[in-house]
């Protein structure tokens, strides 16, 4: 029978390399595939992406550098939908239930509660080193959180404005930039912890 000896001297069947590998294969797709890593990266095709694409370059945005284009055409999707408090569907959204949604469905992760939690269930990041996906968070007229919508690129943020519905607007908007609190990062180990909020 083959066998294989390792550095103990103990001989083993040659077929544990295999199981070994097979092992080590298995537990890398399973962290790929929990991390959500690459699962949501592919770009729609045809006509569709094209719109996307023109939109956002119109916004100067550039969706086919994006790290993932998927969020841009899943933002796209709800362009121009209506504001309605406590909505989380194109019939109507606040800015949670937007945020909440994309979320769900571009990085497959549930994220529960309003805005004001979703920040507890993040690591807060420099307003230098905001990334695509982030979330953004403001204080509009309040000492609380009571706003937040999805960062894209080069200070353009997606949310749901209560006068205009689902919109693209700019950070450095006097508006936005009187009221920004701080932006912050997902975190993976702590969502879903927090009730929700009334």
């Amino acid at each position: 029978m083959n066998r294989n000896l390792i550095n103990t001297g103990t001989y083993i069947p040659a077929h544990f390399n295999k199981m070994k590998k097979i092992l080590m294969s298995l537990l890398l797709i399973a962290f790929v595939m929990s991390s959500g890593a690459t699962a949501y990266r592919k770009c729609p095709p045809g006509n569709d992406f094209d719109k996307v694409v023109s939109y956002f370059s119109n916004l100067s945005l550039s969706v086919k550098k994006a790290d993932n284009p998927s969020l841009y055409y899943e933002i796209f999707k709800w362009i121009g939908t209506g504001y309605r408090w406590g909505g989380s569907s194109k019939t109507g959204a606040d800015c949670s239930g937007f945020v909440r949604t994309i979320y769900e469905g571009v990085y497959g992760k549930l994220f529960p509660g309003t805005s004001r939690s979703f920040f507890d269930n993040c690591r807060e990041v420099p307003s230098d080193a905001i990334a695509e996906g982030d979330l953004v968070f403001f204080r509009i007229n309040s000492s609380q959180i009571t706003h937040v919508g999805i960062y894209l690129q080069y200070g353009k943020f997606a949310h749901a404005s209560t006068s205009k519905g689902v919109i693209i607007s700019d950070l450095s908007d006097p508006y936005f930039h009187k009221y920004f609190y701080k932006a912050a990062r997902y975190d993976l180990l702590t969502v879903g912890l927090n009730e929700k909020e009334n």
